[in-house]
């Protein structure tokens, strides 16, 4: 089976592109940390625009740990790994998910092969007719929502602060400050890597899916991600997104406190540009 691969691998200046699909249109953003002037720009983050012919479309972020020295290698060679593995997908619907899953398990061992050093998330959607399954290890989260801001989907992530939130002792609101927010329990670089799979969601002519990594979700809230993507180009709606964040990370928004981060959005809609 023949594919069509557009991967961003740690660009160290903003991207925004539109990438148009079989069924339907991806949107990938992705910018490097703010820096001072002078200093060396670092992006951790990679992202993935993979259309299958005649078996969907695969969309992958990985945010290499920073705190790691290998961190944003990890990422880079998470995805390259997963882009190579799919090259030999299958139209059949059965068939594709083991595929991506086994596609998914060989990015984790390449990524073990670099050392201790080397950590990384990685979060995958494969959008096949009308549905979306996605897999997951870390925080780099995962949402599908509808044109009215209903949520379809969202993966937890890996951290105390997740379980604790889909346990109910945490409410949502105290994660964005919580201290263990950025603590992974789970990701790529270990033997004890747990791949979350998650259901088969319908996927509606005007629903969005986005995956992000958590340069967006520690600097917006969740209901402020589905409100600002739900509805729009979501070229233009991506943009105005980041401008908010990028305040934030700059410290000039005096309601909201930023952390400073790579940012990566991807996000996908069936159909027509919209």
């Amino acid at each position: 089976m023949s594919t069509s691969t557009r991967l961003y691998l740690r660009p160290v200046a903003p991207v925004l592109e539109t990438v148009p699909c079989s069924i339907g249109t991806a949107t990938v953003l992705i910018a490097p940390r703010p820096t001072e002037e002078g200093a060396t720009v670092i992006n951790d983050d990679c992202a993935m625009v993979c259309e299958l012919d005649g078996a969907g479309v695969v969309l992958a972020v990985a945010d290499g740990a920073g705190g790691h020295r290998r961190g944003g290698e990890a990422a880079e060679v998470a995805l390259k790994t997963l882009a190579t593995e799919l090259d030999e997908a299958a139209a059949d619907e059965s068939v594709l998910q083991a595929m991506v899953l086994a596609a998914f398990d060989r990015a984790a061992a390449a990524v073990r092969e670099l050392g201790s050093e080397a950590v990384t998330t990685l979060s995958v959607a494969y959008v096949h007719a009308t549905t979306v399954r996605t897999l997951h290890a870390g925080d780099s989260p995962i949402y599908v929502f509808g044109q009215r801001g209903k949520r379809k989907w969202q993966t937890m992530d890996h951290t105390p602060v997740g379980l604790g939130i889909a346990g109910g002792w945490i409410e949502v609101g105290e994660g964005q400050d919580h201290p263990e927010r950025h603590l992974l329990t789970n990701f790529l670089g270990t033997e004890e890597l747990r791949i979350e799979m998650g259901p088969s969601v319908s996927l509606a002519r005007y629903d969005t899916l986005v995956l992000a990594s958590d340069g967006l979700s520690d600097n917006a809230t969740g209901k402020e991600i589905v409100g600002g993507l739900r509805s729009g180009r979501l070229d233009r709606r991506s943009r105005e997104l980041f401008d908010v964040v990028a305040k934030r990370m700059a410290g000039q928004d005096d309601a909201v406190a930023g952390k400073t981060d790579d940012f990566t959005l991807v996000g996908f809609r069936r159909g027509k540009r919209k």
